[in-house]
């Protein structure tokens, strides 16, 4: 979104949306209100990856409320020890409740989160987080006219790169969040 985003203010890309869904992607207040003014559209957060769909939505507050009747998170640092309220996480371990054809359980989605450690002020009682983002860095590259740079998130190249043949990625913890071969 926010590469997005910069792409719209720098008149590079002509997108008119009426609503910007950001999913699995963390969102600070200043980088809502930017999308907002680039998109000149209202901007709505909900939490969510292919192994769980949704699992938490976005209150007035900026938080994102848990759906814990559908998940359980476990904000873990680099050992996959426990992480207090307060404290963002090295990654999140996922379970999802609802999928009773292939469970999931204790999956480590890679995402750096922030468990409130106080009631949210919205007075919604579920847990709430913030999503700091994937552990992944973003790829930079210099422009081909040699003004600038074009950044390339990892999903995009890990996308690319699976799909080509010959190549297989998997996830795991260690010692890389992708290992291709």
């Amino acid at each position: 979104m926010r590469l997005l985003a910069t792409e719209e203010q720098a008149s590079r890309l002509r997108v008119h949306p009426v609503l910007v869904l950001s999913t699995a992607e963390g969102l600070p207040p200043e980088e809502r209100d930017r999308l907002e003014v680039a998109f000149g559209a209202v901007v709505r957060e909900v939490y969510g990856c292919t192994e769980s769909g949704y699992s938490a939505y976005g209150c007035g507050q900026g938080w994102l409320h848990l759906l814990q009747d559908w998940v359980i998170i476990e904000p873990v640092d680099a050992d996959y020890r426990p992480v207090p309220p307060g404290t963002v996480s090295h990654t999140v371990l996922l379970t999802n409740l609802a999928n009773r054809v292939q469970p999931i359980i204790r999956y480590d989605v890679g995402d750096r989160v922030l468990v409130r450690p106080d009631p949210c002020p919205c007075g919604d009682p579920a847990p709430a987080i913030r999503v700091q983002g994937r552990a992944s860095d973003v790829l930079t590259f210099p422009a081909a006219d040699g003004q600038g740079e074009v950044k390339v998130p990892p999903l995009a190249l890990g996308t690319v790169v699976d799909r080509t043949p010959g190549w297989h990625c998997s996830r795991s913890s260690r010692p890389h969040p992708q290992a291709c071969r």
